[in-house]
């Protein structure tokens, strides 16, 4: 079955035998599918699409439904748009283990953010998506029609590219724990990534001119490749709290030495250094010096902390 995004030449397939996301293959799964297709068909102009939630008990039935590998036709069987798109992000945020943007090219995205030319982070974009799995490239090329065709109704829908930047933005997000100190200058990344795939869809995804990046752009996508691990195939497994618990700070996980792995913060900041150099084991000693400073940092907060209590 193909599946068209209104008012665009970009089509996905929808494969019935994908009960879950799978970045390796260029089709995407029925529940992913059938909720871009009926948002893109029915919620262009509903308001607060994606703003608003649907029914929990309605999004999860639907949900599970899906990951049951039971037939669902939305068109007949649910009214409310709320619940579709509750539904997709549902999914996109608890079920899919591996992210969409893929970790490993978040240095890349950082970089970008920290671009002042738009014409540039467009061609750093386009390079760096380059590396994407085909099945991840497909599902965002089609999330990113779909929030450029809700902006044109914008003024009926409420929904600006702003505000679908912010709702989207996490998809975005490293793999390391982000912290009070970090929030704001990774969520700044997520919001310039989604923005840029949004108002600058036709460049990003169509444009068939070669993309002209800096050197110290391409010096840092080859190491992130060199860093990248194949994707996987097959069952997905869900994120869950510990997605949550990475948003709120929270510890990550211990090696069996009990101590947090070295570079487990990357910073903006970080990025800048890291372009400069040409080998990964100059990447990896830049972020192993960063998660010293997060642990030193985070042991002056604990000193502290008993610090007060004892008074």
């Amino acid at each position: 079955m193909t599946n068209f995004i209104k008012g665009s030449p970009m089509l996905f397939r929808r494969n019935h035998t994908l009960k879950t996301f799978d970045p390796t293959c260029e089709d995407l799964p029925p529940i992913l599918a059938d909720c871009l297709s009926f948002l893109a068909q029915k919620g262009l102009e509903e308001e607060g699409i994606f703003r608003k939630s649907g029914g929990v008990t309605e999004v999860d039935a639907l949900k599970k439904r899906y990951l049951k590998g039971r037939p669902v036709n939305l068109s007949e069987e649910v009214e409310d748009v709320h619940v579709v798109s509750g539904t997709l992000k549902s999914y996109i945020k608890n079920e899919v283990s591996e992210p969409f943007f893929t970790y490993h090219l978040y240095p890349c995205y950082a970089a970008i953010a920290e671009m002042e030319d738009a014409d540039t982070q467009v061609a750093c974009l386009r390079l760096a998506f380059t590396a994407l799995p085909p099945g991840s490239l497909t599902f965002i090329r089609a999330l990113a029609k779909l929030c450029e065709d809700i902006t044109h109704h914008k003024e009926v829908n409420k929904m600006s590219t702003d505000n679908l930047a912010k709702l989207f933005a996490t998809l975005v997000y490293p793999r390391e724990q982000i912290t009070v100190d970090t929030m704001e200058a990774v969520h700044r990344v997520g919001l310039c990534v989604i923005t840029l795939i949004i108002d600058r869809y036709g460049d990003v995804f169509y444009s068939t001119d070669p993309p002209s990046v800096p050197e110290s752009f391409q010096k840092l996508f080859t190491t992130c490749q060199a860093n990248a691990q194949p994707a996987r195939g097959g069952k997905t497994t869900p994120k869950g709290k510990s997605h949550k618990a990475r948003s709120r700070g929270s510890s990550t996980t211990k090696d069996k030495a009990g101590a947090e792995p070295a570079g487990f913060e990357i910073s903006v900041k970080s990025v800048k250094h890291v372009s400069e150099n040409e080998s990964v084991a100059a990447m990896k000693d830049t972020i192993a010096k960063l998660g010293e400073e997060v642990r030193g940092l985070k042991e002056r907060a604990r000193t502290g902390d008993d610090a007060a209590e004892a008074r």
